[in-house]
């Protein structure tokens, strides 16, 4: 397991093509290393085979954070396009934290269910027969009620017919969806400590992934752009959305990054053409003001 802060940092040094070679290959290892857990991973080769990894069945998670800026900042088309993205859990929490008067850290304690629970799988152990038992251990089959495994295949074909209409970036998110729903069922059932699949926990499963996956391609589709022309679009309408509408001035003030009074002219042309943004006049005085706002879909 590794905890991981400015995770959007770590994606965008893995991702540049500038990086060193023993970073590039980290994303290509992480592709690898998702879909081994029921093998062997043997890591890149030594001349001194001794220094060669190997990783019986490895389960590799990552717990990254970030701010959702430098998430989004960091991600690219061509990471969604090869799947790394569609591998990711990303919750996104919106607020601010507020000021709280300091807590007694030092006197603060787990609750003792919370500590009871990792006490019971620290002590679990699926296969501990044998010498070879806790080097090669034989995973925990889990078994599933009729109903629960209809309702998930059903959920993985309605998926699999969904995303061959979808655009290239949302199919390849969409097309791992399933499987992580799948993985969540799985978490909801060992959360009970029980071996069983319910239709109880397909159901919860696949509505958060759901959940999450469209918040996904809501994110890809607002904030990842081919271009710095089609980045600049994208964070003029972020500043549309969350001014209501905001006058000519200040939307020049506030789009400083954009180069040039025709590029800016020219993106909010595109912008009103393609019916992201409109333009309204007012009187004032002897004069007309200028404003622009946003136009929501639907």
């Amino acid at each position: 397991m590794f905890q991981l802060d400015e995770f959007g940092l770590f994606l965008r040094d893995v991702s540049d093509p500038k990086s060193p070679q023993h970073l590039k290959s980290i994303e290509s290892d992480l592709l690898k290393l998702y879909t081994a857990s029921d093998s062997i991973f043997v890591g890149r080769a030594y001349a001194d085979s001794d220094r060669t990894p190997v990783i019986d069945q490895p389960h590799c998670v990552i717990l990254g954070s970030c701010t959702s800026s430098t998430l989004w900042s960091a991600i690219t088309s061509r990471q969604v396009e090869a799947g790394l993205l569609g591998r990711l859990q990303v919750l996104e929490e919106r607020n601010y934290v507020p000021l709280v008067s300091p807590l007694p850290y030092g006197d603060l304690m787990p609750p003792a269910a919370i500590l009871e629970a990792v006490e019971w799988w620290l002590d679990f152990v699926p296969s501990a027969e044998g010498n070879l038992g806790l080097i090669h251990a034989q995973p925990k089959t889990l078994t599933m009620t009729q109903a629960a495994k209809k309702k998930l295949e059903d959920h993985l074909y309605a998926i699999s017919d969904r995303r061959i209409h979808e655009d290239p970036m949302q199919a390849a998110i969409w097309s791992r969806s399933g499987e992580k729903a799948s993985k969540l069922t799985m978490l909801a059932a060992c959360a009970r400590k029980s071996w069983e699949i319910t239709i109880e926990d397909v159901t919860w499963g696949i509505q958060l992934q759901n959940y999450l996956t469209r918040r996904l391609c809501s994110g890809c589709q607002t904030n990842i752009a081919e271009n710095s022309f089609d980045r600049a679009k994208k964070r003029i309408i972020k500043i549309l959305r969350s001014s209501g509408r905001i006058s000519a001035s200040e939307l020049c003030k506030r789009t400083q990054f954009i180069r040039g009074r025709n590029e800016r002219n020219n993106i909010y042309q595109d912008l009103i053409d393609s019916g992201d943004m409109l333009m309204v006049f007012e009187v004032e005085g002897h004069g007309r003001k200028k404003y622009f706002q946003h136009i929501p879909e639907g």
